[in-house]
């Protein structure tokens, strides 16, 4: 692929990320209203995820595992740190503005 088609391709997932954004809706049940971030975030990340540990498990399931074992270090390294950067959902009331992240959620549950 062109380097040219390339950066378009990038341009063009970052206006529509950015009019996704702009076109979600809130949430209001009861006196909250709770703002989530946009569905296209949220599945790349899950699908980075996804794809980041299997990766690595494909590496480290394969025959050259002694030699690039690397790899599956450094790809399940990216896959917690994405998930580590999950999106929070915002939630404002009349006490305040809240920030619910569920990675938080279940650390602290455990």
């Amino acid at each position: 692929m062109p380097s040219w088609l390339s950066i378009l391709c990038a341009l063009l997932a970052i206006h529509l990320f950015a009019l996704e954004a702009l076109a979600e809706r809130a949430k209001r049940t009861g006196e909250t209203t709770l703002y989530r971030a946009p569905l296209g975030l949220r599945i790349l990340l899950g699908t980075a995820i996804i794809g980041m540990v299997y990766g690595a498990g494909a590496v480290a399931l394969s025959k050259e595992f002694r030699r690039d074992w690397w790899v599956s270090v450094l790809l399940l390294g990216l896959a917690i740190f994405c998930a580590s950067q999950w999106p929070a959902d915002l939630g404002v009331s009349k006490s305040g503005i809240y920030e619910k992240k569920w990675l938080a959620r279940i650390i602290h549950k455990s």
